[in-house]
């Protein structure tokens, strides 16, 4: 059972970061999808959406793909939590998974973050937040985080 769960979390995760469509049911890459948080231990990593498909699709075209390959290690020594809306809160995973798995079909990512009904994630007060910089390293930086939100979103990257 556990091994079930486990390949629907990395099945659910690459839906929800690259976007498919299967069976009949599609699923759209989130315009509302600010982040991805996992959970390694007791530190949660945070990865900007943006930047972490363009390394995703690095991998596939041969670039530069250090912080999709960074990701790829943190998701398999922990677990996703949180997607970051962008209104800077962190609405949970396992919410997100529990509702794509209720719906099945035309799942609408985008409107569920910011949905009355999205459930928020219980977050620490500060996490780790993972980039590249301009020369292609991966570069860590804090994130305070307050109740939840990011008290004021700031496209740092």
């Amino acid at each position: 059972m556990k091994k079930r769960w486990s390949l629907m979390t990395v099945l659910v995760g690459l839906i929800l970061l690259v976007g498919l469509s299967v069976n009949g049911s599609s699923i759209e890459a989130s315009d509302s999808t600010e982040a991805y948080v996992i959970k390694v231990a007791d530190k949660f990593y945070s990865y900007e959406s943006k930047k972490l498909n363009q390394s995703f699709l690095n991998s596939i075209y041969g670039g530069n793909d250090t912080l999709y390959q960074d990701f790829k290690s943190k998701m398999s020594a922990g677990e996703p939590h949180a997607i970051s809306n962008v209104n800077g809160a962190y609405i949970s995973y396992s919410a997100i998974s529990s509702e794509f798995t209720q719906q099945q079909t035309n799942f609408s990512l985008d409107s569920y973050l910011v949905s009355s009904s999205a459930v928020r994630a219980s977050m620490p007060n500060q996490i780790t937040g993972v980039t590249i910089n301009s020369s292609g390293n991966l570069q860590t930086f804090n994130i305070e985080v307050d109740n939840g939100i990011v008290p004021e979103v700031i496209n740092i990257y």
